[in-house]
């Protein structure tokens, strides 16, 4: 309990400022575009959320690393203004402030939050277009791999399996990636009061991603053997939010469930001795002389 409530601790720093700018920047950007802001603003909740939970670190100062840094990454966004995207430019400028008024720990801790916030909820279209693609042909060949096992023939073809004269293609729909978000900000939420320390919770945070492949395969299998008893109806509402629901709560706990495999670096519990029992050695002390 007191490890969940040290989560709340807020630490008055000027880096903390810079996240609430941050933050505020972003949302006023989703609120003047029409196009994803659903997507955008879990995104965006996600972020806010990373950038709250850094502000209980108190900044220890490394001055000469940090304002080094803080200057080259100055550097580095005024050469890529003249070639780069403008929000890329925008979260190294972001960077150089926290390392300038932080330090580089907090930097790296950071790093996520300002990516989401001026990177990725920006470009939230383009990113579900760029890993629809990769996402369907991955859970496609898992799925047509498994089908064969189980004794279905069946043919893969990019995101098409084919069984029989029947073809069911593997849509954006079926990737997985209209849930991304959802998975990504309830990951976080697991790992953060899953664990103590930063790199615990980066590794069990990179489980989920196989973890999402996973399920959503199981999903996509699913559904095919459900469509060869009822035909298209498996893949129309309400069986497909059903399905997806399922993949998200099912990533989430599996996740839940195997945090205690990246507590290696602990002691083991001792056990407890039974009421009124005294220890060998305490007995040997009382034995009189």
């Amino acid at each position: 309990m007191v490890q969940s409530l040290k989560l709340f601790t807020i630490v008055n720093t000027p880096v903390n400022y810079i996240l609430l700018g941050a933050a505020l920047i972003s949302g006023l950007r989703i609120l003047s575009t029409d196009s994803g802001m659903d997507s955008a603003a879990v995104l965006w909740f996600l972020a806010v959320s990373i950038a709250y939970y850094t502000q209980k670190d108190r900044v220890k100062k490394y001055k000469l690393w940090s304002c080094t840094v803080a200057w080259l990454l100055i550097a580095l966004a005024f050469w890529l203004s003249l070639t780069a995207n403008k929000n890329l430019c925008i979260f190294i400028i972001f960077c150089s402030l926290v390392a300038y008024f932080g330090n580089l720990l907090i930097l790296l801790k950071t790093a996520v939050c300002g990516f989401l916030l001026f990177v990725i909820i920006p470009n939230t279209s383009e990113l579900h277009t760029l890993l629809s693609s990769p996402l369907s042909k991955i859970c496609a060949l898992f799925a047509s791999i498994f089908l064969n096992a189980v004794g279905i023939h069946n043919t893969v073809d990019e995101a098409i399996i084919r069984i029989g004269d029947n073809q069911i293609a593997v849509t954006a729909a079926c990737s997985g990636i209209e849930l991304l978000e959802a998975m990504l900000l309830l990951g976080w939420f697991v790992v953060i009061f899953s664990h103590e320390k930063f790199y615990q919770k980066i590794l069990h945070y990179l489980v989920m991603f196989p973890l999402i492949v996973v399920f959503n395969t199981l999903r996509l299998i699913a559904v095919i053997a459900l469509s060869l008893k009822i035909g298209d109806q498996a893949f129309h509402e309400p069986l497909h939010s059903i399905f997806g629901y399922t993949v998200v709560i099912l990533t989430a706990t599996t996740l839940y469930s195997i945090g205690h495999l990246f507590h290696w670096d602990q002691p083991p519990p001792q056990p407890q001795s039974p009421p009124g029992h005294k220890p060998e050695h305490a007995s040997m002390m009382e034995q009189p002389q």
